[in-house]
């Protein structure tokens, strides 16, 4: 009977530890699903691309976590859907403004914006493709504006981008001076500001045209020397003075969307609301204010408002564009 009892109390003591043991296996499990599912939507965000590197091969598509994949441009194209926009970059080589695409489009990208044949008076023609349903003009897909300012034209128009989804900001010649007009989807034209002679760069870039004046060299080829100015033309306030520097040459101007304005200076360095941010080339700011930078042939990442700056990753060989991907994703 003892060795009965003995038995059964063996046997009953191996089947609570298996239970203890299945138990504790249970919960570790339970803990590391949870583990895992946490890190999993942790990491879930960053791995959305940030930045698109195209060059003339090939586009790499730089993730925030740091890693990278490279694309032919057929293959990005038809993962995202990219031949379909025109996403505003950057030249990685001198921070000029690039689109991905051939043409001007719209803020809603949906609107590509050309030049047409002008008329026998010299009025510019500009030609919209899928204006809105409720355009005036809009025929057969197309809204066909003809440029005309107190009932003269417009001549030699060119079309620099958008203030907003329903005005073009438009350069061209009513006298023998090139201003920059407010071009309304529906014909309308007010003109905004006349330009100088001495200017030597001029992009539209976040609803507004910015232009660089310098005085000339001596030479007719000799390049612009200090004092230089940087100028904003807006349809809210006009031309308006943004910076001068009596003794180097503002050679690039990159705003940013709460207003700072990153400025390039000939003598390679950058400086941000009064910030040098040391000898890199300012390229784009992205939508949550974070400026892209090129510093030699590295990519960074800076914070205007701490400072900190962070390397994304190199930039491929040859004419490199740069893309923020996060809007349009």
């Amino acid at each position: 009977m003892k060795r009965g009892r003995d038995s059964r109390w063996k046997i009953g003591k191996i089947a609570a530890s298996i239970r203890f043991v299945w138990l504790v296996c249970i919960v570790a499990g339970i803990g590391y699903l949870i583990t895992q599912r946490s890190q999993f939507v942790v990491r879930s965000d960053p791995r959305r691309p940030t930045l698109a590197l195209r060059n003339d091969s090939s586009v790499t598509v730089l993730f925030s976590t740091g890693s990278s994949t490279r694309f032919t441009r057929e293959e990005f194209e038809r993962r995202f859907g990219i031949e379909t926009h025109s996403i505003e970059g950057a030249n990685a080589a001198n921070g000029s403004v690039v689109f991905y695409g051939r043409n001007v489009r719209s803020p809603d990208r949906n609107r590509i914006v050309i030049l047409g044949t002008p008329k026998r008076d010299g009025a510019s023609v500009i030609e919209i493709s899928s204006p809105p349903a409720n355009s005036p003009s809009r025929g057969e897909g197309v809204l066909t504006l003809v440029l005309r300012w107190n009932s003269r034209p417009l001549r030699d128009a060119r079309v620099h981008g958008w203030s907003d989804p329903e005005h073009l900001l438009v350069s061209a010649f009513v006298t023998s001076t090139r201003a920059i007009f407010n071009v309304e989807l529906t014909g309308a034209v007010r003109e905004l500001a006349r330009l100088p002679d001495a200017i030597f760069s001029l992009e539209a870039r976040r609803g507004a045209i910015w232009y660089i004046t310098a005085s000339p060299g001596e030479g007719i080829e000799s390049e612009p020397v200090p004092p230089s100015e940087l100028h904003r033309i807006s349809p809210v306030d006009g031309d308006r003075l943004i910076a001068r520097d009596e003794k180097r040459l503002i050679l690039e101007a990159v705003p940013g969307p709460k207003g700072d304005v990153a400025i390039y200076f000939n003598d390679g360095t950058t400086e941000l609301s009064g910030q040098n941010l040391g000898k890199r080339h300012p390229l784009l700011f992205l939508e949550n204010g974070q400026l892209v930078m090129r510093d030699a042939l590295d990519l960074v990442l800076v914070d205007p408002s701490s400072g900190d700056s962070t390397v994304l990753g190199k930039l491929p060989e040859g004419n490199v564009e740069v893309y923020e991907m996060n809007p349009v994703l």
